[in-house]
């Protein structure tokens, strides 16, 4: 399965369909590849931006949309890579 986070951002909204090619062309060598759900981040409500953008992927994705995420869920300069 993937989930896809997505900014609340223009240029998050306008990522979503290039993952989702990317996504279909990949199911050439994995059929099973499942585009599960869009994850939003840094989803600030106070933000007009923000609150457009969630109520389109609300609106308009091909997939569930997530509850969403308003902090990052790690600090980088800490986070360990598994």
């Amino acid at each position: 399965y993937v989930v896809v986070p997505v900014e609340t951002n223009e240029k998050g909204a306008s990522g979503i369909a290039g993952v989702i090619h990317a996504i279909n062309s990949h199911r050439v060598s994995n059929p099973s590849l499942t585009l599960l759900m869009l994850l939003r981040t840094r989803a600030n409500p106070v933000m007009r931006a923000a609150r457009d953008i969630s109520q389109e992927l609300g609106e308009n994705a091909p997939v569930p949309v997530g509850i969403p995420l308003i902090e990052r869920p790690a600090v980088y300069e800490t986070a360990v890579q598994l």
